[in-house]
């Protein structure tokens, strides 16, 4: 565990989504007793924009130093190579 958890970065990932998803339900409950509504596109928008940001900076580089995003494509490829053979005996 403590190989991939590169310097804290995922720690503070995933704990900078708890305070996001509060103040989410708070200006949701406030939005609603004002009767604001905010177009769903733009809302949208700006979620993906604040996580990629946040994967960015936080999740992917431990993922990419420590090698870990290659071994997970090379354990998928074998997979599924091995599905094929199990599928298609003859294709091999």
């Amino acid at each position: 565990m403590g190989m991939h958890t590169h310097q804290w970065k995922w720690l503070c990932f995933f704990t900078m989504q708890s305070p996001l998803l509060v103040l989410e339900a708070v200006g949701k409950k406030l939005m609603k007793r004002y009767r604001v509504r905010l177009p769903r596109l733009p809302s949208i928008l700006a979620t993906m924009a604040i996580l990629l940001w946040m994967a960015d900076k936080f999740f992917f580089p431990p993922c990419l130093d420590t090698g870990l995003a290659d071994r997970v494509v090379n354990a998928v490829n074998n997979n599924f190579k091995g599905l094929c053979t199990l599928l298609f005996p003859q294709a091999v």
